[in-house]
């Protein structure tokens, strides 16, 4: 089983724990420089971050609309366009979870996860320098 997050998913994360380091708002442009990042990328996902409350749009670029500590990963994660961890369907949405043996297992995991993301702030991170996990850094 892969658990990871999608490319939109650490995008937002890592937009997050930028603003939250820096203490101060940042362009879409030097976000994207600071990844890097596709300025495109940066900028829809800014708006989904915005339109949740998690950011505000200000003369001098975007900057955190909440306490880093009051934004938890799994609210980031559950946003539209965002939703999930990568790993396929929560056990809920499973359509043979009925019928499955393995689907007690399942919902473990998933309420493990969803337990562990919702214990994860941006506040916790903002100490260190924002940058993208090996794994998406180009």
């Amino acid at each position: 089983m892969k658990i990871g997050l999608d490319s939109n998913r650490t995008c937002g994360l890592f937009c997050l724990q930028y603003l939250a380091h820096k203490q101060g708002p940042a362009s879409v442009a030097e976000l994207a420089q600071a990844g890097p990042l596709p300025v495109r990328q940066v900028r829809a996902v800014l708006r989904s971050l915005a339109r949740a409350g998690f950011v505000e749009r200000g003369k001098a670029g975007y900057r955190l609309a909440r306490a880093p500590g009051e934004i938890r990963f799994l609210d980031v994660l559950r946003l539209p366009g965002m939703a999930g961890w990568g790993y396929g369907p929560d056990a809920e949405s499973c359509p043979l979870r009925g019928a499955c043996l393995y689907a007690p297992v399942c919902a473990a995991v998933d309420l493990a996860i969803r337990g562990a993301l919702a214990e994860v702030s941006i506040g916790d991170l903002a100490a260190e320098a924002a940058s993208l996990p090996a794994c998406i850094a180009k």
